[in-house]
């Protein structure tokens, strides 16, 4: 996961010259670099890599110490939303699209959509697993934390961002018809 928080989750600013953007695209850098990031954060989250942590930590055996769905996510949670820990709370557009990229793979994992024209007693496509109460979990500690940040945030975009965020775990916990 170090490794993904340096490399993945991190902008790559040598990417990111706007000298060199603005003579070879009008726009895209933003889009380009949330979908990129989104795509691991999706495959960090998906259902299969969860449940196979879930299904290493119940077949360890003699005191192995296997890497667990806790160990993902909370790991997962300090290389995407870390700066919401410092004592000014400052999150740049990169950061923030990288955050709402999280925030969709994990509705997108609890809250799958049912498919239109499946039959009445079609299996729930939600988790059944760890997993499901692993993200609640997990998006229950991210609230409270995006909470405690807003008095943090070093601007005005950042504390609109932070109570957005709020407000998307709570839609994502409570989905409504």
């Amino acid at each position: 996961m170090r490794f993904l928080a340096e490399n993945a989750f991190t902008t790559p600013d040598y990417l990111v010259t706007p000298d060199i953007l603005r003579r070879i695209e009008a726009a895209g850098v933003l889009d380009r670099l949330r979908t990129a990031q989104g795509s691991v954060v999706r495959s960090l989250v998906g259902r299969a890599r969860m449940e196979r942590l879930v299904e290493y930590e119940a077949l360890a055996s003699g005191g192995s110490r296997p890497y667990t769905v806790a160990d993902l996510l909370g790991e997962l949670r300090t290389a995407v939303w870390g700066e919401l820990n410092r004592p000014s709370v400052t999150v740049d557009v990169y950061r923030r699209n990288l955050q709402r990229a999280y925030l969709d793979a994990v509705n997108s994992e609890l809250n799958p959509p049912r498919l239109a024209n499946a039959p009445a007693n079609a299996p729930d496509p939600r988790p059944t697993s760890d997993t499901r109460p692993a993200l609640r979990g997990e998006l229950t500690e991210l609230d409270a934390l995006a909470q405690r940040a807003i008095a943090r945030a070093g601007n005005s975009m950042t504390r609109m961002h932070l109570r957005d965020v709020r407000m998307e775990i709570d839609r994502i916990l409570n989905p409504r018809p």
